[in-house]
């Protein structure tokens, strides 16, 4: 309390100064038309100015909040829709032994880019998940337009994916209509194109036939979206020189999903193996 005297004392000057600034204030807002006037306008817009700002501040927490639900929810419908091949994949193979279940296979995890490179010859993309989310060193990386990269460096809360936009990025796809496997690989160039390499050229395709991924290597599930063909063109006569329009738009990429295989590692351990053997 005796601090508090003295504090008072001390700017006993300016608390006057003040007081009566603002009863003069007062004063004349209220006894003066023109001046009530100029003081609501001002108010009026100041209100309205703060509305504004708090009205755009709701609408990014409620819009970041949506968001989630959104991803949540396509987190869900893809599990739904590999959940779905797998019990076709089942009923071509009746004598498939009923231990072998769905959810043992694939691991969808969410995450949103945080760095990426888009105009350089080797594009890498940094992402917020890490270890203690489950990520692997490997995996592939997915948005919902289709294919983004595969995993090659992973600490605990990040990790680093090789973009298809990355030419020493290789991933194993297939053509929707005929099935056959090929290698997708990034020339360099349009960040909108790609190659197809190592399609036989007694396989039936045409432009517009569309490219998925293939599970070879368990990196990613079968039949996500990679792109279309675009120029179909013969290159000798064992191969087709094939161009692949990508359905990802890597100049708007945000939120993706990591696809992690439980038992990858012991598929690479098996192969590793008996390669001194060959």
């Amino acid at each position: 309390m005796r601090n508090l005297f003295l504090l008072l004392t001390r700017f006993k000057v300016t608390l006057v100064w003040l007081a009566l600034s603002v009863l003069s204030l007062v004063i004349s807002v209220q006894y003066n038309q023109k001046n009530n006037e100029t003081f609501h306008n001002y108010a009026s817009l100041t209100s309205s100015y703060i509305e504004a700002i708090r009205s755009k501040l709701m609408k990014r927490y409620y819009t970041r909040q949506e968001n989630e639900a959104l991803r949540a929810e396509n987190l869900r419908l893809r599990q739904e829709i590999m959940y779905k091949n797998y019990l076709i994949r089942k009923l071509s193979f009746p004598k498939l032994p009923d231990t072998l279940h769905f959810n043992s296979d694939w691991t969808f995890i969410p995450a949103r880019v945080v760095n990426q490179t888009i105009h350089k010859q080797y594009n890498f993309i940094t992402l917020n998940a890490g270890s203690q989310d489950g990520v692997a060193k490997g995996d592939g990386v997915i948005c919902a337009q289709g294919v983004v990269g595969i995993v090659i460096a992973v600490n605990k809360n990040y990790c680093v994916a090789a973009s298809v936009l990355n030419k020493n990025t290789k991933i194993r796809v297939k053509t929707s209509v005929e099935g056959s496997v090929g290698i997708l690989e990034w020339k360099g160039d349009k960040i909108t194109t790609a190659k197809l390499n190592y399609i036989p050229a007694h396989v039936l395709i045409q432009p517009d036939d569309v490219v998925v991924t293939s599970s070879y290597a368990n990196i990613f599930p079968d039949g996500i979206l990679v792109g279309r063909l675009v120029q179909v063109q013969k290159a000798g006569i064992n191969f087709f020189d094939i161009t692949v329009n990508l359905s990802t738009n890597f100049s708007q990429l945000s939120d993706v999903y990591i696809t992690h295989h439980k038992t990858r590692g012991d598929l690479e351990m098996l192969e590793k193996s008996i390669l001194p053997h060959e």
